[in-house]
C-alpha cells in the first residue's frame, strides 16, 4: 500500500506464480511486520482462504487464497492475515456475535514497512471488530480507525488513510471534512484529497463509483477506477495507489477494456499487469467475479456475500457489506 504495490502479487498462491494484484505487489508483504520478514500481506495469502466460514468449507476468499484463510471462522484459531488474524475470523457471521473483522488488527499494523515505524496499517484494529453486526450497535466500521491513519509511511506524516477511521470517513485529508466509509459508506468518498473535490472512493457505495475523481465523471470504483488514482495525497501527484491508479481503474491493462472491479471480477484479474497475464488478484477472481452483477443472483465474494453482507450493522438490515452488496456489484 506503500512499499510498492508493484509487489503485492502474492508470489504464489497455489503454486502458480502470478505477478500481482497490480504490478507485483510482491512488496506489499510488508518487509517486516514484527521484525520477522514474511512474504505477503499474510504469509503469502496462502492462508487467506477461509478454510471454513460457518461450518461449510470454502476454498478461499474464493478459490484459493489458500492461505489468508482463517483456518476456521467459526471458533477455531487460525494464524493471521498478518500477525494474527486469528481474530479476523468472524466467530460467526449469521447470528452469533463475533468480536471483530479482526479481533485485533492490533497486529495487522505492520510495525514497519521500509524501516520507518508507523503505528499501523492500523495501530489497533482492536476496534475494527464490529461489536455486533446483527442487531447490536457498533461504533463504526472500525470502532476507531482512529489508528488506521498510518502515522507515517515514509517519514511524512499524513493524518490518516482515514483521519480517524473512527468514522473511517477521513474527517479530513487536507482540511476538508467528509463523513465516512463506515458511518455511512454513502460517504466513503474522500471529499477532497488535495483540494480537488471528488465525490467518492464510493460516493454512496450504492454506487461505489466515485462520481468524479478529477472532474471526469466515471461510473465507479468498478466502472472505471480511471480516477481512483488519488490526484494527490500530500501535495505530490501520485498517479495511483498502485500501477498509478490511472491504471488500477483498469480501463485497460493490456488494451482490453474491462468495466469494473466488480462488473465481472472475471476481469479484476488484470488481464495483464506488466505484460504478463495473471489470472486473478488471486488464482482466479473469475470466481470472485460475482457470477452476475446486473440482476442475476451471484454466489460469492466468499461466504456468498449472502453471508458477508453483515445481516445488520446498526439494527438496520443491509443485504450487503454496504448499501446491499447487491449494489456493490454495480448494477
Amino acid at each position: 500500500m506503500s512499499l510498492h504495490f508493484t509487489q503485492w502479487h502474492f508470489t504464489s498462491l497455489n503454486g502458480t506464480s502470478l505477478h500481482s494484484m497490480a504490478l507485483n505487489f510482491s512488496e506489499w508483504h510488508f518487509i517486516s511486520v514484527n521484525v520477522t520478514s514474511f512474504h505477503s500481506m499474510a504469509l503469502y495469502f496462502m492462508e487467506w482462504h477461509f478454510t471454513s466460514v460457518n461450518g461449510t468449507s470454502t476454498h478461499s476468499m474464493e478459490w484459493h487464497f489458500t492461505q489468508w484463510h482463517f483456518t476456521s471462522l467459526n471458533g477455531t484459531s487460525l494464524h493471521s492475515m498478518a500477525l494474527n488474524f486469528s481474530e479476523w475470523h468472524f466467530i460467526s457471521l449469521n447470528g452469533t456475535s463475533f468480536h471483530s473483522m479482526a479481533l485485533h488488527f492490533t497486529q495487522c499494523h505492520f510495525t514497519s514497512l521500509n524501516g520507518t515505524s508507523f503505528h499501523s496499517m492500523t495501530p489497533h484494529f482492536t476496534q475494527w471488530h464490529f461489536i455486533s453486526l446483527n442487531g447490536t450497535s457498533l461504533q463504526s466500521m472500525a470502532l476507531q480507525f482512529t489508528q488506521w491513519h498510518f502515522t507515517s509511511l515514509n517519514g511524512t506524516q499524513f493524518q490518516r488513510m482515514a483521519l480517524h477511521f473512527t468514522q473511517w470517513h477521513l474527517i479530513s485529508l487536507n482540511g476538508t471534512s467528509l463523513h465516512l466509509m463506515a458511518l455511512h459508506f454513502t460517504q466513503w468518498h474522500f471529499t477532497s484529497l488535495n483540494g480537488t473535490s471528488f465525490h467518492s472512493m464510493a460516493l454512496h457505495f450504492t454506487q461505489w463509483h466515485s462520481i468524479s475523481a478529477n472532474g471526469t465523471s466515471f461510473h465507479s470504483m468498478a466502472p472505471h477506477f480511471t480516477q481512483w488514482h488519488s490526484i494527490s495525497a500530500n501535495g505530490t501527484s501520485l498517479h495511483s495507489m498502485a500501477l498509478n491508479f490511472s491504471e488500477w481503474h483498469f480501463i485497460s491493462l493490456n488494451g482490453t477494456s474491462l468495466h469494473s472491479m466488480a462488473l465481472h471480477f472475471t476481469q479484476w484479474h488484470f488481464i495483464s499487469a506488466n505484460g504478463t497475464s495473471l489470472h486473478a488478484m488471486a488464482p482466479h477472481f473469475t470466481q470472485w467475479h460475482l457470477t452476475s452483477l446486473n440482476g442475476t443472483l451471484f454466489r460469492q465474494n466468499a461466504l456468498h456475500f449472502s453471508q458477508r453482507h453483515f445481516n445488520s450493522l446498526n439494527g438496520t438490515s443491509l443485504q450487503r457489506m454496504a448499501l446491499h452488496f447487491n449494489q456493490w456489484h454495480f448494477t
